[in-house]
């Protein structure tokens, strides 16, 4: 028996709707899908240096060199299918093996790994089923995606025939126009992947379909994180609109276009990941059901609540009359509209300064206050005022708190006109959040918080 070299091939496929499968066999550089292995063993170091077969050899005599030895081994049969489904819907592929060499191989299991695998699910056959040499075995995987994206999970494929599991890569595709099209985008976007929030993201529309039909309207969509009510600008309908992902969350970006002749076509989906790069984030949102459009703007247009960020050297005045001071609305150590952009932390020093990045005053928010470089062993408390109303009545206040861009606290509570509520504190450099009251959204909450210096609301 000759020995020869061993290589974990791996191979990168271009599939249907433009998905990529990989696959990773223990089998010669030159072994294409389709051929017979080699009649050679394969070998890898033992401990001491020496080499050692690993695939299933008989007891026989070792094979003269002109005879190749009875070897085992098990290869991907073709291309599975990428499964294509919408958010709450399935959809079916197939993953197929056979026995490549001259003795029988042993299927000890079928397993999905990888951080998505739960949306994927395989009806594999008994554990040490066996495969005659040129048998195959075709299991059914079944994908399940419950929202828009581009999920992936491995395929393992367990056998007595290699020294590991052979790994079939799976990639499907989840949009609620997914009947429409499974492919790859006709358009493109900036920027793409990531981006922070209040980045505006540019969207730019094809001239012709991929047949060569001229475009005449574009119909774009998107879906927001929660609470997210941003609008294409300058409207829906054009070729390259433009909108601010303001909330931290993912962006599905959908078109639909129409030819010059034919019906209106699915362009497909691009998604835009928004994640905050400041050490703190907070994003307060709201949803005031009496609003009938929480997106329209100008003075009154909807309900006014107020984020507050608050230091630890803040004192201010005791507006609820409890005998300590309150120190919300306190200048320079309290963050809100009134004061955006204080001096905090080493004088001249700007990453230590906190900033609010956004302020809404008709509706909806969000507003969002950021700090890059906190200061240890402080404690920053966070609030919300309702400043006024407008007559819209109550709003659904949430607050979400984000720590190098993770999530650490989210909460939401009903809030009424000049209520302050505090939702807690968060320690520096621990990260830490700690709720101000023990209900379930934890706010403590003060009602008619008039600060004087702050009235004719």
């Amino acid at each position: 028996m000759r020995p020869h070299r061993s290589l974990l091939m791996t191979f990168w496929v271009l599939g249907l709707a433009g998905c990529l499968v990989e696959g990773r066999v223990g089998e010669e550089a030159d072994l294409t899908a389709g051929e017979d292995a080699p009649a050679l063993a394969e070998t890898s170091p033992t401990p001491d240096g020496d080499a050692a077969a690993h695939e299933v050899a008989d007891d026989g005599d070792a094979a003269s060199p002109t005879e190749p030895a009875p070897v085992a081994c098990l290869k991907l049969v073709d291309v599975p299918a990428p499964p294509c489904a919408a958010p709450g819907e399935t959809a079916t592929t197939h993953v197929e093996v056979t026995a490549c060499g001259t003795l029988p191989v042993s299927l000890d299991g079928f397993a999905l790994v990888g951080p998505e695998a739960e949306l994927f699910s395989v009806a594999a056959p008994p554990a040490g089923s066996v495969l005659q040499a040129g048998e195959s075995a075709s299991v059914e995987v079944t994908y399940a995606p419950t929202a828009t994206g581009v999920h992936e999970a491995w395929v393992q494929v367990a056998s007595d025939a290699l020294e590991g599991p052979m790994e079939v890569f799976l990639r499907g595709r989840a949009s609620p126009f997914i009947a429409d099209y499974c492919g790859e985008p006709w358009f493109t976007l900036q920027p793409g992947g990531k981006a922070i929030p209040q980045t505006k993201v540019s969207l730019f529309g094809p001239e012709l379909t991929p047949a060569g039909a001229a475009i005449t309207a574009y119909q774009w969509s998107v879906e927001q994180p929660p609470g997210s009510k941003s609008l294409f600008q300058p409207s829906f309908d054009v070729g390259e609109p433009k909108l601010e992902a303001n909330v931290a969350g993912l962006y599905a970006f959908h078109l639909h276009v129409f030819p010059e002749e034919g019906p209106k076509q699915y362009a497909g989906f691009l998604m835009v990941q928004v994640e905050p790069e400041a050490a703190i984030h907070i994003e307060l949102l709201w949803h005031t059901p009496n609003d009938p459009d929480e997106t329209d703007e100008g003075p009154q247009a909807g309900a006014d609540l107020d984020l507050h960020f608050m230091h630890p050297y803040a004192t201010g005045y005791d507006v609820d009359g409890d005998g300590v001071k309150d120190g919300w609305f306190d200048n320079p150590f309290d963050v809100f509209w009134f004061n955006p952009n204080p001096e905090w932390g080493a004088f001249g020093e700007t990453d230590d300064n906190p900033s609010l990045d956004r302020d809404d005053t008709d509706g909806a928010g969000p507003e969002n206050i950021n700090l890059a470089t906190p200061e240890d062993g402080m404690g920053y408390r966070v609030g919300v005022h309702y400043w006024n109303d407008h007559g819209f009545g109550d709003s659904l206040a949430t607050v979400r708190v984000f720590v190098k861009g993770a999530l650490v606290f989210e909460a939401s509570r009903w809030m009424s006109r000049e209520e302050l509520c505090e939702f807690g504190t968060l320690s520096w450099p621990d990260g830490e959040f700690t709720p101000a009251g023990e209900g379930p959204d934890g706010a403590l909450c003060s009602p008619n918080f008039k600060h004087p210096l702050f009235v004719g609301q």
